[in-house]
């Protein structure tokens, strides 16, 4: 098998010596044209920057000057700090400055006979406080604060708190991070969990709670009513109506299948006992 011809490597390009040595000539000229105007560009700018600060030098001097001469009496009387109502006042009520009450009608567009009256101010805005919400010992008994723990603590760990001493007939609503709301089922069920001691934790009142709780139970008052635990369920009926749509059956052993029954019975007797009090307590019969 043949092999092909390698190509030759590329020749560099011919140039004369003449024309070589003019080339050489023209990048040493270029190359001294560039210097001297990099040369200039920097004087020039180093002179720009001695005139301006030459100028500002000068406007802080001026400026200096003019702070240092008198100041005229209106001026003086503008700069005072210790004005007061009593100085712009006298013992008639009358204003001291007419120059004020001047400034007052231009602004307000009022003509010279019409009188300019100026009251002190009733309402100290210094003093300015957020609003805080009120509430009444009559409209959340039911609800608790639960503050003075760790902010690591989640719900559950509230939950577990609180069922220590109590029971599980109660909701929790956060406020922030270190606060929450405790709604109980009844005011009795959380008075009785303000006695209780805890470790990790405080309850106080909603009246005694601080601001941010007070503005989370006005606004979810709704949420808040007394707590009522969920009934019990079972899934019996749900199994069978799937089973019954889809004609598949349910593999239940025969302990599960007479634990479900037992619970539905329980339930119904439950429900009887609760209907026969109520009809007993309507007719009297209560022993």
């Amino acid at each position: 098998r043949k092999k092909g011809k390698q190509k030759r490597p590329d020749k560099k390009l011919y140039i004369p010596p003449a024309a070589k040595h003019e080339c050489e000539k023209q990048v040493e000229i270029s190359s001294e044209t560039e210097a001297d105007d990099l040369l200039k560009l920097s004087n020039l700018t180093l002179n720009s920057v001695k005139n301006i600060d030459s100028r500002l030098t000068k406007s802080q001097e001026e400026k200096n000057l003019s702070t240092e001469q008198p100041l005229t009496e209106h001026q003086r009387a503008n700069n005072e700090d210790d004005i007061s109502w009593d100085n712009l006042y006298d013992e008639n009520g009358d204003c001291v400055k007419p120059e004020l009450l001047n400034e007052f009608r231009e602004t307000l567009n009022l003509k010279e006979n019409d009188n300019v009256t100026i009251n002190k101010t009733t309402i100290d805005y210094y003093q300015f406080q957020p609003y805080t919400p009120v509430i009444e010992e009559s409209e959340f008994p039911h609800v608790l604060e639960i503050y003075d723990f760790s902010a690591d603590l989640k719900t559950q760990d509230l939950f577990t708190s609180l069922s220590v001493f109590n029971s599980r007939d109660f909701d929790i609503k956060w406020v922030d991070d270190t606060h929450a709301l405790a709604v109980f089922a009844s005011e009795s069920a959380a008075l009785e969990a303000l006695k209780m001691p805890y470790h990790n934790m405080k309850l106080r009142p909603l009246t005694q709670a601080i601001r941010e709780s007070k503005i989370k139970a006005k606004k979810c008052a709704e949420f808040l009513t007394p707590y009522k635990q969920r009934p019990e369920t079972s899934a019996a009926l749900a199994r069978r109506l799937v089973s019954g749509a889809l004609g598949i059956k349910m593999n239940l052993t025969t302990e599960q299948r007479a634990a479900e029954k037992k619970k539905l019975l329980e339930a119904k007797e439950r429900r009887k006992q609760a209907i026969k009090q109520t009809q007993d307590i309507w007719e009297g019969n209560v022993h």
